[in-house]
């Protein structure tokens, strides 16, 4: 039957256990879609916050140099002064933050005529250029200018202030007034990878959290489980126990009625093992019965038995010990020790004093009682069983424990007494 439980436990335990496993696993996958959600939604607003960037820079650039379209400047000296114009506009600190322009033909031949932080560039044919994935982003900004007369292009590029290959996005505008002249300026989007490379770690930093609370919740719930399948297994012992123990008491009883209904003097010897079984038997069932109370219960109970001896003996009682449990037939034989052996010291040891000292230890409960009465000589005592040593010596060991007396004549007596908590 133990067997038994233990698989239903470790059937229980194992169900549990995958299915956290599975809602972790669940919560995990959950979360990753919903980054991947969410990287998709910032990369959007942020490319349309960087177009609209683009625009206000390029609209900025076109209002600078607008006066030179007019008709009556000669065109190539309109479109030098334009390019000295954008020469000298930049934003973003200026290094990375400049305006380029090209000049288109029918056959798609472009001459780089500014690039203010690569001067070595001005004037030389870049149609053929490429960036670092292999792409003619040159050639694709120029017919993007002269097909759609402005737009975007996404490549990548060295960073001018750290000299990195970033990605980055530019807007050409195409200027027909300046023999089709291409303008544009760009923006490196390097930065969406820092603001993204900070939200994944606030998302990873969530992930480990929820599943750290699950784990947690996952432990807390084991350990009731461990808990109730114990306080379960305790009433099914003490139900198998409670069953045998009725059927050994009938047997033992019905054995002794038979006899006696035969009239038949039952056998003095067998039926003292059998009482004394019973007793033994009466005695495990009040100790696995037993309900538990705090340390402070017994310190009460040996309080109220000192207070009923305070008008003829001077008692000093000290308790001392921390809070723990303990059993009901634990705190009832230390304070029938306490009643007898004050009993005893009233009607024998002619004590002026009574000193009780109670400390709850980790594992065990001391009880010291001592007297400056008489005293008496215990090599030459043999208690009977009627006795009030010899009741409160079968009291303690009933619960596990032990009593010693030291005692001489007149010099009173101590009483120490050893008591386990459980």
């Amino acid at each position: 039957m133990k067997e038994k439980r233990n698989s239903k436990l470790i059937f229980a335990v194992l169900s549990f256990a995958a299915i956290i496993f599975i809602i972790i696993l669940m919560a995990v996958h959950q979360t990753k879609q919903l980054r991947q959600q969410q990287d998709e939604v910032i990369k959007t607003a942020y490319l349309a916050s960087k177009q609209n960037e683009l625009i206000n820079y390029m609209r900025l650039a076109e209002i600078s140099i607008e006066h030179l379209y007019s008709a009556e400047l000669d065109p190539i000296e309109a479109r030098e002064e334009a390019m000295r114009i954008l020469a000298k506009l930049n934003f973003d600190g200026g290094m990375d933050g400049y305006f380029f322009a090209y000049t288109g033909d029918g056959i798609n031949e472009a001459v780089n005529l500014l690039q203010p932080n690569q001067p070595e560039r001005v004037g030389k044919n870049e149609i053929d250029r490429t960036d670092a994935s292999g792409k003619h982003h040159i050639k694709e900004l120029i017919d993007v200018a002269k097909k759609n007369g402005r737009g975007f292009v996404n490549y990548t590029a060295i960073k001018p202030s750290n000299e990195v290959i970033t990605p980055k996005l530019a807007y050409v505008v195409a200027i027909p007034e300046f023999q089709s002249t291409v303008i544009g300026t760009g923006l490196y989007l390097d930065n969406v990878d820092n603001v993204l490379d900070k939200i994944h770690k606030q998302l990873s930093q969530h992930i480990f959290e929820s599943v750290s609370l699950l784990i947690i919740t996952a432990l807390l719930g084991l350990i009731i489980i461990g808990w109730q399948q114990k306080r379960v297994g305790e009433a099914l012992a003490r139900f198998s126990f409670t069953v045998n123990l009725h059927n050994k008491i009938c047997h033992r009883l019905s054995r002794i009625i038979r006899s006696l209904k035969e009239n038949k003097t039952p056998d003095v010897s067998a039926t003292k093992d059998i009482l004394s079984e019973l007793y033994e038997t009466l005695r495990e069932v009040r100790i696995l019965m037993g309900r538990k109370r705090d340390i402070n219960a017994l310190f009460d109970r040996v309080r109220e038995i000192a207070a009923s001896f305070t008008n003829r003996l001077f008692i000093d009682l000290k308790c001392e010990g921390n809070e723990t449990d303990l059993l009901d037939s634990t705190i009832d034989a230390l304070c029938n020790i306490v009643e007898e052996a004050l009993n005893n010291i009233e009607r024998f040891a002619a004590a002026e004093k009574v000193t009780i000292y109670l400390l709850g230890e980790p594992t065990s409960i001391k009880l010291i009682i001592q007297d400056n009465g008489t005293g008496f000589d215990l090599t030459n005592i043999q208690p009977p069983e009627d006795s009030g040593l010899y009741f409160m010596k079968t009291i303690i060991s009933d619960i596990g424990g032990k009593l010693t007396i030291a005692s001489l004549p007149n010099e009173g007596t101590v009483i120490t007494v050893i008591a386990p908590r459980k």
